[in-house]
């Protein structure tokens, strides 16, 4: 486009951001997580799994996600390539991806998430009805 990396983030996100606030699924999960004051965030998918290889960690911080937006925006697929050694895949849906974590993050107010591995999951909860130590399958229920 002719402009920088985070010229091209903030367009992205804020195409993202209105997709997300017209969506009342996920305004509903919002005030759940709000109400709730769930602060630990596991990811699955395509998505997530992308950034785990740019971060080149399961673990998702929102400010490390901000500080790709320069170069992962403005660099073409085979700059991010050469530069970063990500795979051709991730290089070329890098921006997206990047940004729809970053509004994601944004949107439920997330700080940092793990990023879970599709087969350890399913594997895991198809075995253990309590999968990863720190989720609790069985919340307290609000009483209204």
């Amino acid at each position: 486009t002719g402009k920088s990396g985070v010229e091209n983030a903030m367009n992205c996100k804020g195409l993202i951001l209105n997709s997300f606030n017209q969506t009342k699924t996920l305004s509903n999960i919002k005030k759940i997580l709000q109400e709730n004051q769930i602060k630990k965030f596991y990811l699955q998918g395509e998505d997530w799994d992308i950034l785990r290889e740019i971060e080149k960690s399961e673990n998702l911080e929102y400010w490390k996600l901000l500080e790709k937006q320069k170069d992962y925006c403005y660099l073409s697929p085979w700059e991010l390539i050469n530069k970063y050694k990500i795979s051709k895949r991730v290089a070329k849906s890098a921006c997206y991806s990047l940004m729809f974590g970053i509004s994601f993050f944004d949107f439920f107010d997330i700080e940092k998430a793990k990023v879970l591995d599709q087969s350890e999951f399913l594997r895991l909860a198809s075995i253990y009805p309590k999968f990863v130590s720190e989720c609790d399958t069985n919340p307290p229920l609000k009483k209204k």
